[in-house]
């Protein structure tokens, strides 16, 4: 991996590289070329130079990097390898499968997809190795070596153990061959893994208590969480599986949340909008929403401050009266959809919620909201959901509606967000010429 002077820093604090950790990555791959001693090969340069980067890198919450004098000895003895008979490829599928910092390094989940995993069943391994080494995405051996690298400061190893990771290191970094070495080990570590929690998931019984109490959805959350790569295995089949009706359902314009239920979100990116615009093109104006940056302010509205507490509810309440129709497929895809949202246990869970929290809050505010109910007038615009004289009629209209939770829940967001979103608009319209407002 090559980084200019001028580049942003790959440790991700904002700075440039030069005024950051260059002198860290430097200092770090000189002793290392120095303990691997004279007539490297330029492929052992590259290797040397890499494994610097990432292991002279401040990185965040991370441990420390390994002695570099110790991998300069290791290195000699293992960049070489290129055959798949003469390395250590069982003892480095045991690193995948037992290092904490090594889960993270499997194969896409998406190439995997019609993978069998039942024992009895039979797997063309040789050609799903190919077909996975030929559609590993860009960036992938960039990726593994970086995780190997994010292993050595963060897992204990012994020096064998160690020999073998920079073995690894080395596939991801030689050639195409040895990146199908790499590739072919990650393929079975993920197989493994899959299989074993496939097992682990056919005798579980959500009714029957964990020696910690937990049961039901509760227990099947600690399951998945302890499981990520067969999570985002199964994710992603139903994710598929349930895609027609969540495009149903959204194309019909069927799920239109009740404001208060969606109003951190809302006032969230109201925010976001007036403080982006003074340094908005009028291409990004035009682009309008949601960016980035404002699909993960809507996640942690959802997630990180309960709104979901109130967003699903209404949410199930759609689905559930969602007409199965004629069309069969749809109807199962339906089906599918409310066993998905009974209960919140897997990732795909949350992605459909965010989904539909995301297209809700981007659609109220692209289109603008128009009444309230127990509001009298009309509302001219987004700047009315922080008017008193609007919100208090409708808080008000939530309290005769029994509906106190959900009251107490919008009068806190509405506290929280809209002297913000008032003061930020006030200093916009300060600025704004008088003949251009």
């Amino acid at each position: 991996m090559r980084i200019s002077r001028n580049d942003n820093c790959p440790c991700g604090s904002g700075s440039k590289y030069k005024k950051c950790c260059q002198e860290r990555v430097e200092e770090f791959t000189g002793r290392l070329l120095r303990a691997m001693g004279t007539g490297i090969s330029p492929t052992g340069q590259e290797i040397a130079r890499t494994l610097g980067l990432w292991c002279g890198l401040q990185l965040p919450e991370t441990g420390a990097p390994p002695d570099p004098e110790l991998l300069g000895r290791l290195m000699p003895e293992v960049w070489q390898v290129r055959d798949r008979d003469a390395v250590p490829y069982d003892q480095f599928s045991d690193l995948l499968l037992g290092k904490k910092h090594l889960r993270g390094l499997r194969i896409p989940v998406n190439l995997l997809t019609d993978v069998k995993l039942r024992a009895d069943e039979d797997v063309d391994l040789e050609g799903l190795r190919q077909r996975i080494i030929d559609n590993l995405p860009e960036g992938f051996y960039e990726f593994a070596s970086y995780q190997m690298a994010l292993s050595m400061r963060n897992d204990p190893y012994l020096d064998e153990e160690l020999k073998t990771l920079l073995a690894g290191f080395s596939w991801a970094l030689v050639d195409q061959k040895t990146r199908a070495v790499l590739a072919s080990v990650v393929l079975e570590a993920t197989l493994t893994e899959l299989a074993k929690a496939q097992q682990e998931f056919a005798a579980l019984d959500p009714d029957v208590p964990d020696t910690d109490g937990s049961v039901g959805n509760e227990k099947l959350r600690r399951f998945f969480a302890s499981h990520p790569s067969y999570d985002n295995f199964v994710s992603t089949q139903i994710l598929a599986k349930v895609d027609p009706a969540c495009r149903a359902i959204m194309d019909s314009g069927a799920l239109q949340a009740p404001f208060y239920a969606i109003a951190g979100g809302c006032y969230a990116v109201y925010l976001e909008v007036l403080e982006a615009l003074p340094g908005l093109s009028d291409e990004q104006l035009a682009a309008g929403l949601p960016g980035d940056k404002v699909l993960q302010i809507l996640r942690d509205m959802l997630w990180r401050r309960d709104e979901c507490l109130y967003f699903l509810p209404e949410l199930r309440k759609v689905i559930a009266a969602w007409p199965d129709g004629d069309h069969p497929g749809l109807a199962a895809s339906m089906q599918s959809l409310r066993e998905l949202l009974n209960g919140f246990f897997m990732s795909s869970q949350f992605k459909t919620a965010e989904t539909f929290y995301i297209d809700c809050v981007v659609g109220l505010i692209n289109n603008g909201p128009r009444s309230l109910p127990g509001v009298d007038t009309p509302l001219s615009g987004p700047l009315d959901l922080c008017s008193p004289d609007v919100m208090e009629p409708y808080l008000e209209h939530l309290a005769a509606q029994h509906l106190t939770d959900e009251a107490a829940h919008l009068r806190r967001e509405y506290q929280a967000w809209a002297p913000r979103i008032a003061r930020q608009y006030a200093s916009l319209v300060k600025t704004v010429p008088a003949g251009e407002q």
